[in-house]
């Protein structure tokens, strides 16, 4: 007879000194419940809990999201297996277990569960056995195995019982899931066998869908590693602009964030302003640097850079609206500029933003055809403009904040 790998359940059975001298681990294997068979039995759920399941794996497959992954999953285990909590601890670099999510937010009365935080140290030595044994536990407050130190950290001070699933792909661990209960689990609906089985599925929609987003995000952050790369680059090319995108970008946040933006749309707004100008390793040296004016030709090369700036982001990202802020940074506010002659509120708030700080950036810190210009003759041209190269109200919120 051996133990299920769906099934682990820590009693409070262990009684002999035999199992009192061995590792936690090893204990709980002893007291477990066996079965014959090894692997997961055919379990029929009812068909409301079937449906949730499906629909969770849906909403999971349909975002790349780690956020929205982790708060669809805490609060659809949550629901589905009726605990009174839920959370998803990750591993990092360290090995330490970090708090992602929790469902409902505020589930325990001394506040001590915290997202991004790791959990205490007496408890990440009983966190990892379970994640090395790779099957699902119950913890309970009553178990003699546990000091009270271990029971505070383990949050059974508040909680009577807890089921940990550990999530894992392939040979990758990648956390834990973690329901509590108040009342054992023992609530009508799903027998405790069927609510462990449930909670594997879902540890298992979770692992999968944590692992592959954190993939495309390390691949996204490669890529624009390298597209920062070639931004130094450009920027390394003409002694005028150095350092440029970093000064525009260090205005542009805080300027979106006086505006009130959601914290994504600031983001967007970041990188955009970090690869504005991406686009000119398209535009020849003889251009970039012309002392004299442009010629009809050449002047029309130079209005590429913000499509060929888009396009280069697009290759190496995901990052569609980033792209479209760096496409739209040189339209104005009276429908003149270009690529496209978007006009008004056409135009992206976050283009219509970076337009502002890019001219100011440019003007102050000069160019090959003429001298910087002072603070104040910055802001005085921008307002001369307001309304016909530039957002009027965005040009008013640059000059009060700075």
């Amino acid at each position: 007879m051996t133990t299920p790998a769906w099934y682990l359940s820590f009693m409070r059975s262990a009684s002999s000194k035999e199992a009192e001298s061995e590792t936690f681990l090893a204990g709980s294997l002893r007291s477990a419940g066996q079965i014959e068979s090894d692997t997961k039995p055919t379990r029929h759920l009812p068909s409301d809990k079937m449906s949730m399941l499906l629909d969770l794996g849906r909403r999971l497959v349909a975002t790349n999201s780690l956020d929205l992954i982790f708060t669809s999953t805490v609060r659809a285990a949550a629901e589905m297996v009726q605990g009174t909590f839920c959370k998803i601890l990750t591993l990092d670099s360290t090995g330490s277990f970090i708090c992602r999510a929790i469902f409902p937010s505020k589930i325990d009365p001394q506040n001590s569960i915290i997202t991004g935080k790791p959990e205490p140290l007496v408890s990440q030595a009983i966190y990892e056995e379970i994640l090395q044994s790779r099957l699902p536990s119950l913890l309970h407050y009553q178990d003699p195995r546990f000091s009270n130190q271990e029971r505070r950290a383990l949050g059974l001070f508040f909680i009577d019982t807890l089921m940990v699933a550990p999530l894992w792909v392939d040979l990758e661990p990648i956390g834990l899931l973690v329901l509590g209960d108040q009342a054992r689990f023992n609530n009508s609906g799903l027998s405790l066998d069927e609510k462990l089985y449930l909670t594997s599925l879902i540890s298992d929609q979770a692992a999968s869908a944590i692992s592959r987003a954190s993939l495309l995000s390390q691949l996204t952050e490669n890529r624009l590693e390298t597209v920062l790369a070639l931004a130094k680059t450009i920027e390394a090319r003409d002694q005028y602009t150095g350092g440029h995108a970093q000064r525009v970008t260090d205005l542009t946040e805080k300027l979106a964030r006086s505006l009130k933006l959601e914290e994504k749309d600031v983001q967007n707004i970041r990188w955009a302003a970090l690869l504005h100008d991406i686009g000119k390793i398209g535009i020849s040296d003889d251009i970039l640097h012309r002392p004299g004016p442009l010629s009809d030709d050449e002047w029309e090369m130079m209005r590429q850079h913000p499509d060929i700036g888009a396009e280069i982001i697009l290759m190496v990202s995901d990052l569609t609206e980033v792209a479209e802020l760096v496409r739209c940074h040189h339209e104005q506010f009276d429908g003149s500029g270009y690529p496209r002659g978007l006009k008004g509120k056409e135009i992206p708030i976050g283009a219509r933003i970076l337009a502002v700080v890019d001219s100011y950036g440019a003007m102050t810190d000069g160019r090959v055809y003429r001298p910087a210009s002072t603070h104040s003759e910055a802001l005085a041209e921008l307002k001369r403009c307001a309304g016909k190269n530039y957002d009027p109200v965005i040009v008013e919120q640059f000059a009060r904040l700075f």
